[in-house]
């Protein structure tokens, strides 16, 4: 088998343990274990367990971003349709990681947690383009910029759908972001005749 193959392999074989399980739980020599490869072979093509993470989330990340460009094409569907399902997109993204797997990328490796932050802003990118494209066609309003909005719902998602508020909330990502949804599309008002009539 060749590297590239068995970089693969040992990618796939860490994915769903990293992901559920957390980071912190086994070493590389479990890893190495795991795929069925020498110690040797492990650190020549994955020098550390820190690069592994990163291959890891890189990789979740890749299948987020073409998943968003498959929607942001796909003109059969609504606007409110597509912002949803790319919003939505984002939030499976943090439901394919277990609370504890957050938890420790945020704790223990502010580095990693920040990449993951950066790769966001091209799905923020994403989002102001599709925003646009809904002011343009009237279905949103004209005074508020689109790179606001797309700021704005970005940084809702950013600061609701994290470890801390899902477990001080007790919601699971898919939970927060329905609330968040409905906050960004129907406002707080409780009926007609709310505070801002």
């Amino acid at each position: 088998m060749d590297e590239v193959r068995i970089r693969k392999w040992i990618l796939e074989r860490s994915t769903d343990r990293f992901l559920f399980e957390g980071f912190s739980n086994f070493t590389m020599d479990e890893i190495a274990r795991d795929a069925g490869v020498s110690k040797k072979t492990l650190y020549r093509l994955i020098p550390s367990k820190n690069k592994l993470i990163v291959m890891v989330l890189d990789h979740q990340i890749e299948i987020i971003e073409n998943k968003q460009r498959v929607i942001l094409e796909d003109s059969s569907m609504g606007f409110k349709a597509r912002l949803e399902a790319m919003l939505r997109i984002v939030s499976e993204f943090y439901s394919s990681i277990s609370e504890k797997s957050l938890l420790e990328i945020e704790r223990l490796s502010p580095d990693i947690w920040e990449m993951v932050r950066q790769r966001r802003e091209g799905a923020l990118d994403r989002i102001i383009r599709l925003l646009e494209e809904g002011r343009l066609d009237g279905q949103i309003r004209n005074d508020i910029s689109s790179k606001f909005l797309g700021r704005y719902f970005q940084s809702m998602i950013d600061s609701l759908i994290s470890p801390r508020v899902m477990m001080e909330e007790d919601m699971t990502p898919n939970q927060l972001l329905d609330l968040t949804l409905s906050l960004m599309f129907n406002g707080i008002n409780k009926s007609p005749g709310g505070i801002y009539e």
